[in-house]
C-alpha cells in the first residue's frame, strides 16, 4: 500500500471519506503519525454516532466536555465565509470507538458561505487521533482541502 512507502512519523495524514477505514487508521498509527479522517456514508453508524455526540454536547452547551472551538472568517471575490471548527474528545460510550486505533477526537466543521446575498451552510464530521486542539484540527482540514482544490 502507498502508506507503507511514505515516511509518516510525526505527520498528520488527512483523507476524505473514502479512506475512513480501520486498516488505514491502523497503518497511519503504526508509522507514528496522526490521522484526520472525513466521515460520510461509507461509515454510516459511526457518522451517525459522531453527529449524535455533537448534538448531545451542544444541548449541554459543551459543559463538562473536553471541547474546543476555533473560527475563521474570509472575505474576497464577492463572497464571505465563516468556518467553525469544533473538537470533542471521544465520549466513553461512542459505539465502535474501540475499532479505531488511536481515536481521541471527533471533529465538526460548520461552513457558512454568503455569495450575492445567498447563504449556504454545510456541516462535515471527522474522526482523529489528534488531541482536542481545535486550531490544529482546523489547520489539518484546511490544508487537506487546499491541496485537493489545487489538483
Amino acid at each position: 500500500a502507498l502508506l507503507e512507502l511514505l515516511q509518516l512519523e510525526g505527520c498528520i495524514v488527512t483523507i476524505d471519506a473514502m479512506g475512513c477505514q480501520h486498516a488505514i487508521a491502523e497503518r497511519i498509527q503504526a508509522q507514528g503519525a496522526d490521522y484526520v479522517l472525513a466521515l460520510k456514508g461509507n461509515q454510516p453508524r459511526l457518522a451517525e454516532a459522531v453527529e449524535e455526540a455533537f448534538i448531545d454536547a451542544d444541548a449541554c452547551d459543551y459543559a463538562d466536555t473536553d471541547s474546543q472551538l476555533f473560527e475563521t472568517r474570509e472575505r474576497g471575490h464577492g463572497r464571505s465565509e465563516t468556518r467553525r471548527y469544533r473538537t470533542l474528545a471521544v465520549p466513553a460510550d461512542l459505539p465502535g470507538a474501540q475499532d479505531w486505533p488511536g481515536l481521541r477526537t471527533l471533529g465538526m466543521v460548520e461552513s457558512e458561505r454568503t455569495v450575492n446575498d445567498q447563504v449556504s451552510r454545510e456541516i462535515r464530521f471527522f474522526i482523529s487521533s489528534l488531541d482536542a486542539n481545535a486550531e490544529t484540527f482546523a489547520r489539518a482540514v484546511r490544508d487537506h482541502w487546499g491541496i485537493e482544490n489545487t489538483l
